[in-house]
């Protein structure tokens, strides 16, 4: 095996990404649940709100935790790449960022949701990139190797990640201006879209990292 370190950080990341996948799916869950409670509420049956409600704040609960877990196993994938590729190495200190301006964000008042919902665009910028620098670092372990199809499937990869992002943004962009009340049925399933956006891209991102996997187990 040439790139042993390349070998476990992408395992890694295997990992991660389905952390991440299965929080995204878990949070759409939380979304439709919390949706079916405000609906119940505002057509006044307040007997029907308790489950969908419970449902909401449990699943949202153990989307946050996945998605921490996520962060950190992700974080220690890029760190072990990054000793045989240095494009790795790039990705290793936005992950730190992002973990600790997500854990600032958790601990901002209400007064300060400017200032969270400022924290949540770096974040999501943070992501792509990291999202591009490690399918770019693959890209070099894959030119090293002259897998000339896994450099053009993870140029690929970059289009779909950008994408998804963009489409993702136009997304929020309408829900954080133009919709005031947060619980509106609008503002919750543009909340689904921005989540729906995020799943494709992973799912895209996932599925490269498994070839990535058996690329460097075979090299």
């Amino acid at each position: 095996m040439k790139f042993p370190n390349a070998f476990d950080g992408i395992k890694k990341l295997f990992t991660a990404e389905i952390l991440e996948i299965v929080s995204i799916v878990a949070g759409v869950i939380a979304g439709f649940a919390g949706a079916i409670a405000y609906g119940a509420d505002q057509t006044g049956h307040p007997e029907a709100v308790g489950a969908p409600a419970a449902i909401a704040a449990v699943v949202g609960i153990i989307a946050a935790i996945l998605l921490i877990a996520s962060a950190i196993i992700s974080f220690l994938g890029i760190n072990n790449a990054s000793k045989d590729e240095p494009e790795f190495k790039n990705a290793v200190t936005a992950v730190i960022v992002s973990i600790v301006l997500s854990v600032i964000s958790g601990f901002l008042p209400d007064s300060l949701e400017v200032v969270a919902a400022l924290i949540d665009t770096v974040n999501t910028c943070l992501s792509v990139y990291i999202s591009y620098t490690v399918v770019k670092g693959i890209c070099n372990l894959a030119a090293k190797l002259n897998n000339a199809e896994m450099v053009e499937r993870g140029n690929r990869v970059i289009t779909y990640i950008i994408v998804a992002a963009l489409l993702g943004a136009i997304a929020d962009f309408v829900q954080t201006v133009w919709i005031k009340d947060p619980k509106a049925n609008l503002n919750v399933i543009l909340g689904a879209v921005i989540l729906i956006f995020g799943l494709v891209k992973g799912v895209a991102y996932i599925i490269y990292l498994s070839k990535a996997k058996k690329m460097l187990q075979n090299a």
